[in-house]
């Protein structure tokens, strides 16, 4: 009876140095064996393993658009909306306007002028 061998695996277990790798086979290594996993993960869920290199093209292309508008959205305009957040709120808890000053005494000379008119 003869053994017969796969070409991927010899008797001690180790793959010869010209035998491939198939494309999703897990690597051997920690770390590419961790981003093989991400990749696979990324991959599955948008379903790129089954479409044709044209269709990955623009599906790659419209995500990165998306992801690179959201990314100058929150580096432009996100620190002034927590700037503008962070005023309100200290409006609204402590009484106090951007610069620390009391609502109350801020509107004072202001507040005589609504109160005494007629309307």
């Amino acid at each position: 009876m003869t053994s017969h061998h796969s070409p991927t695996s010899t008797s001690t277990g180790i793959r010869p140095s010209h035998a491939k790798k198939k494309r999703y086979q897990q690597p051997d290594g920690p770390l590419a064996a961790y981003i093989w996993r991400l990749y696979m993960c990324f991959s599955t869920s948008l379903a790129l393993s089954v479409m044709e290199p044209w269709e990955r093209v623009l599906v790659m292309s419209f995500l990165g658009m998306v992801l690179s508008l959201i990314a100058i959205g929150l580096v432009r305009y996100f620190p002034q909306f927590i700037l503008a957040f962070l005023a309100r709120a200290r409006y609204y808890l402590f009484g106090e306007d951007a610069a620390g000053r009391d609502v109350v005494a801020w509107d004072a000379p202001n507040a005589g002028s609504i109160r005494g008119s007629e309307f």
